[in-house]
């Protein structure tokens, strides 16, 4: 027969089990759909990501290190977490960049309470890296941020070359 104690103690893990799920849930919800994407994991706590990414279809998901640079224009979704500060938004931002194939979208959370300056401080990183749809939202207490990059546009990019006149154009 099952102590009080140890009755406790499954109730205590199921909780915080629980709890775990609804925070990558929402993190995962802000992610949108993924089935068939390569997605960059970038952060702390990211094995339940993983397999729920996985689950949802994600046709390769890399989990990026500390310290590792990604390939270069590989993946379709980033996602973030672990922001503590603007610092590391900035740092993980600048790797999800070079990894996010042209019209590939991020979603960053934060591992502390929502503050207005950590808010403030990842909208403005992710419009100075070029990202529109910023959308901010809170849950449990933290701070969950999505956003896309711009599409390409057939017709803007044969503009660009039009008004180039066949010198060399930074069209990207």
């Amino acid at each position: 027969m099952p102590s009080a104690h140890s009755e406790f103690r499954t109730v205590a893990a199921n909780a915080a089990a629980g709890v775990a799920q609804e925070k990558s849930d929402v993190l995962l919800d802000a992610t949108g759909p993924v089935v068939g994407e390569n997605v960059l994991v970038i952060g702390h706590d990211t094995p339940g990501i993983v397999a729920e990414l996985a689950y949802r279809g994600a046709a390769e998901i890399t989990l990026l290190g500390p310290n590792a640079q990604p390939e270069a224009a590989t993946v379709d979704v980033a996602v973030v977490t672990g922001v503590a500060c603007v610092g590391y938004a900035q740092r993980a931002v600048e790797r999800a960049c070079r990894a996010l194939n042209r019209s590939g979208r991020i979603v960053l959370r934060s591992t502390t309470d929502v503050d207005d300056d950590l808010g403030d401080g990842i909208a403005r990183t992710l419009r100075a890296a070029g990202f529109f749809r910023l959308r901010l939202r809170t849950s449990g207490g933290r701070l969950i941020a999505s956003a896309h990059r711009p599409r390409s546009s057939a017709r803007r990019d044969a503009r660009v070359a039009a008004s180039c006149q066949g010198r060399e154009c930074g069209i990207v």
